[in-house]
């Protein structure tokens, strides 16, 4: 039984023992919704992260599986709106690539898997390795941890800044692309409106 007053004074006993009873229940509430291992286990230790974090603010008048699971589903609401971001940004790029190839444009700097794959290679080679097997061979956050002789901890921190220079790389192809497009509609209707002078002209 974890007592709620020894957690909020930042007892580790207490805070261990919350861990033993809520991880397993934790870790199946997110696999219910997510439907994915490796980001199941990622929220469970950001969840047990934010309420160490947050333990000074736990409420007395509330049990702690109520407030757990509240910062669970906050947590599991902010990687949901993350995703969405990222595949938003996706969608945006490739629609900005095809209309760009449409007007018998490119730009090499646009295509967005080269430009992924080249910061992949350029990331430190445990980082890369520990993003390849975690995204590409679908290892659990404590299965690379395993493989590697690393703590989950420094797994996650290393997917962590992985995914932080994808989204850079992402948001950069993306405004490359619309700056490219743009500049291209520009010079376009530059060039139509000097044609029709000439031929007013004749």
């Amino acid at each position: 039984m974890v007592e709620l007053k020894d957690l909020r004074e930042g007892v580790e006993s207490a805070f261990a023992a919350a861990f033993r009873e809520y991880h397993e229940k934790l870790y199946f509430f997110f696999l219910k919704h997510t439907r994915e291992q490796y980001q199941a286990e990622e929220l469970v230790q950001i969840t047990f992260l934010k309420l160490w974090q947050s333990r000074r603010l736990l409420s007395l008048e509330h049990t702690l599986s109520e407030q757990i699971f509240r910062i669970a589903k906050t947590s599991m609401i902010d990687m949901f709106r993350k995703v969405k971001a990222e595949k938003t940004l996706y969608k945006e790029v490739s629609f900005r690539q095809e209309k760009l190839n449409n007007d018998n444009f490119h730009y090499p700097a646009t295509d967005v898997s080269t430009a992924i794959n080249n910061t992949v290679t350029t990331m430190p080679p445990v980082q890369q390795k520990v993003f390849r097997l975690s995204r590409f061979g679908g290892l659990s956050n404590k299965e690379i941890a395993e493989q590697l002789s690393i703590s989950p901890k420094t797994v996650e921190r290393h997917i962590t800044k992985a995914l932080a220079q994808l989204r850079n790389t992402i948001m950069a192809s993306l405004m490359i692309s619309i700056a490219s497009g743009n500049q291209f509609q520009h010079d376009s209707k530059q060039s139509r409106s000097e044609e029709h002078k000439e031929l007013s002209q004749h």
